[in-house]
């Protein structure tokens, strides 16, 4: 009995993110934030001032206060990743990247004009099943919008990165509610309302076995303890 109710509260806590998803970013709070995998992704070759080299490029997967995964993407080709848990602030995407290695922010951010770039393609183009290829093309959207003249890729994909800033600058279409991370590593743009994380889906699954094995004990059999 010990080990089902061990179980029950172990399924309902990994479950909690689901609940409370709505309130897990606001501007000015300090988070941690882990990069656990870029997935999907394609290796592509970047330029910038501090690295000219393979990167992933993809959606990043992010630790949020060592319990929830949120997916994100990079807005700051001009710093290294980190896969340990670091100190970011949330801030108004306009106000990210930090500008001490971005020689086009003066250090005050991509301003409102590139923000609502990203966010339209963001609302565009991003799906949380999205394909690899999309996932590194818009990918490389962003850091061209963030990067601009100091920012250069060889990538093929480069192309319809491309277009597709072209397009919503065009036409301007719906925009996604982002925010910025920033911190001592590379900086990250997030949903507002991020899709519920991997960890309540483990919850949930930890959910249904329970109801599996609740089923298999028949009625008056006492449970192990």
């Amino acid at each position: 009995m010990k080990i089902l109710r061990a179980l029950i509260v172990t399924a309902l806590a990994l479950s909690a993110p689901l609940a409370k998803a709505d309130g897990i970013f606001s501007i000015g709070q300090t988070v941690t934030v882990g990069e656990s995998s870029i997935n999907p992704n394609v290796i592509v070759n970047i330029t910038v001032p501090i690295y000219s080299g393979g990167v992933y490029a993809g959606i990043n997967q992010l630790l949020i206060n060592g319990s929830q995964i949120v997916n994100g993407f990079c807005i700051d080709p001009f710093h290294f990743s980190s896969t340990q848990s670091l100190s970011y602030t949330v801030v108004n995407l306009a106000d990210a990247p930090k500008g001490d290695l971005n020689p086009l922010s003066n250090g005050t951010g991509m301003g409102a004009a590139s923000a609502l770039t990203i966010e339209e393609l963001w609302a565009a183009h991003y799906s949380p099943n999205m394909s690899a290829t999309n996932a590194a093309t818009l990918q490389l959207a962003i850091w061209d919008v963030v990067g601009g003249s100091t920012f250069s890729t060889t990538s093929t994909l480069n192309v319809a990165a491309e277009n597709w800033i072209n397009t919503v600058n065009s036409g301007h279409g719906p925009a996604a509610n982002l925010l910025g991370l920033t911190g001592s590593g590379q900086d990250y743009v997030v949903m507002a309302t991020p899709e519920p994380g991997s960890m309540t889906l483990l919850g949930a699954g930890l959910l249904a076995l329970l109801v599996v094995m609740r089923k298999r004990i028949p009625l008056g059999q006492s449970q192990a303890s």
